[in-house]
């Protein structure tokens, strides 16, 4: 992911986490607004219901009808605005009851009339006396920036709590995408000269959609004419087929016109500096320029890092929280050394790390927690954080010891006490668990199966061998809901008896099960 669709994809993740108000998500056609939009609901937990909406050019009565039908609500048929309103606002209370939250999310919103925003718009009074019951997302092209801006919807654009424009990608972007498309289909990564890359970015602006097309329509011209490379000239050809006509490139600049140019300005600036402030080189204009190559801010120095694998570990560093350049490595050297943990070594470049973690029998849980709730499900975590400059970054928690955390930061240890940690930390984490066999989502009452049976050995394996009658063990009864009630009240969850995500991994953890833990 660039750095544009990793901010999309955290406004999105906001967008499911906080209450009430609109999360606008726009981006020129093309840009990757959808995909990062599935990637979201991929991160989604089971205590989030969805009703997810790609074809919005409907009525108002049209959409609140598909609503419910996302949300699994049953209406009688020809039923009106208010009937529909009624049965989304019943199940949006007995949701909230549960410990629930929902969320509407619709895609190409642009194409939503001025009525049917303002009845979205409505949707966001039903609410109790604690928080708004539904939070939505609207994704579109810039288009619904300008839309919003009529005096009509003026108390819609008032209530949207954040705004993210994904754009192209960057030249290098586009470049590392192409790459990571090559390694995904095990192609060689010399399948396009530097040239050919240089000349796609030119032509394409950026956008992925576009990048997609020409690059496909290019290695099947290379496979036609029975070269392994595209070159500049092949791919000119491409994107002029896919394009339609003569395609138009930014002009190159000489790079002996930027040499000279370079030369040029830092010859005036040095003119300038010596004129302004001769005999004061500590003076105003000297302060205000920055060292080049220096850190955004001064640090304390790290006397010395530890692996967190090491049997027997040194004193930790006090922790450093990164700046610059490495608060974009920080995400993908975080989920690596969650992956470690589990005994897996990460991704490939650019393969994200949830999918992977699935493909290898695990599942991520993204949530807004605290570290209370961290420690009773006592699984090491990804956490979002922001740095002494509200920069944000990624962080591994990957132990505890009394009151301190062992953090890994760019793949190095380090140690934070919790007041310390709470200050940067603003509950944002992804845990890892290994979900019971024949799972496929909460255990409830009169379920039966597979997980039934794994939930009866282990509860079991925790309370005793005659805690739960044998003959009963199939179907997820009374005994079962009992003996979950209890465990969740003792270990600071919703007693509601069902055996959720938490719950289970509560559970695997009594159990005896052989897998990372906070605290040992």
């Amino acid at each position: 992911m660039s750095e544009g669709h990793r901010e999309a994809l955290a406004h999105l993740r906001y967008g499911l986490e906080e209450e009430g108000g609109f999360v606008l998500l726009t981006g020129e056609v093309g840009t990757g607004k959808t995909t990062v939009c599935r990637c979201l609901l991929e991160l989604a937990s089971d205590t989030t219901a969805i009703a997810y909406i790609l074809q919005p050019k409907l009525s108002s009565l049209e959409l609140l009808a598909t609503i419910c039908e996302e949300f699994g609500i049953a209406y009688p048929e020809k039923s009106s605005i208010k009937e529909l309103i009624d049965l989304l606002n019943k199940f949006l209370l007995s949701i909230h009851a549960d410990g629930k939250n929902a969320a509407l999310i619709i895609d190409e919103a642009q194409n939503l009339s001025v009525d049917t925003l303002e009845q979205i718009r409505l949707l966001t009074n039903l609410e109790t006396n604690q928080k708004k019951l539904l939070q939505i997302i609207l994704l579109g092209q810039p288009e619904l920036g300008v839309k919003l801006q009529k005096p009509e919807l003026r108390q819609l654009a008032q209530r949207v709590s954040a705004r993210c424009h994904l754009g192209p990608l960057s030249e290098k972007d586009s470049a590392e995408y192409v790459l990571h498309r090559l390694a995904v289909a095990k192609m060689p990564q010399d399948s396009f000269s530097a040239a050919s890359l240089k000349a796609l970015y030119r032509y394409t602006a950026g956008i992925p959609r576009l990048i997609n097309t020409v690059c496909d329509r290019s290695l099947l011209a290379a496979y036609s004419k029975g070269v392994r490379r595209v070159d500049k000239s092949l791919l000119t050809v491409a994107a002029q087929e896919v394009l339609g006509g003569k395609v138009a490139a930014l002009p190159m600049i000489p790079r002996w016109l930027i040499a000279v140019v370079t030369v040029a300005v830092c010859a005036v600036l040095l003119l300038l500096i010596r004129t302004i402030s001769p005999q004061e080189p500590d003076g105003p204009l000297a302060n205000a320029l920055p060292e080049v190559g220096a850190p955004e801010v001064k640090l304390e120095k790290v006397i010395e890092y530890a692996s967190v694998k090491e049997p027997e570990m040194k004193p930790l560093a006090k922790a450093v929280w990164p700046t610059g350049k490495a608060l974009l490595k920080s995400e993908e050297a975080a989920f690596a050394a969650l992956l470690r943990l589990w005994g897996f070594e990460p991704p490939m470049a650019g393969q994200w790390p949830c999918q992977f973690a699935e493909e290898k029998g695990l599942r991520c849980i993204a949530k807004q927690s605290d570290l209370e709730n961290l420690l009773t499900l006592n699984r090491p975590a990804v956490l979002h954080m922001k740095n002494e400059q509200g920069k944000a970054f990624f962080a591994a928690l990957t132990g505890v010891q009394g009151d301190v955390a062992t953090l890994e930061i760019n793949g190095q240890a380090m140690q934070a006490d919790f007041s310390e940690l709470s200050k940067h930390w603003a509950g944002g984490s992804v845990i890892l668990w290994q979900p019971p066999p024949g799972y496929r989502g909460s255990v409830r009452g009169g379920q039966t199966g597979q997980v039934v049976a794994w939930l009866s050995g282990q509860l079991a394996k925790i309370e005793g061998t005659g805690y739960i009658d044998t003959a009963s063990s199939k179907v997820y009864g009374s005994e079962h809901i009992r003996a979950i009630k209890n465990l969740q009240r003792r270990n600071n969850l919703v007693p509601d008896g069902i055996a959720g995500k938490e719950t289970l991994i509560v559970v695997n953890s009594l159990s005896g099960a052989e897998v990372p833990f906070l605290k040992k």
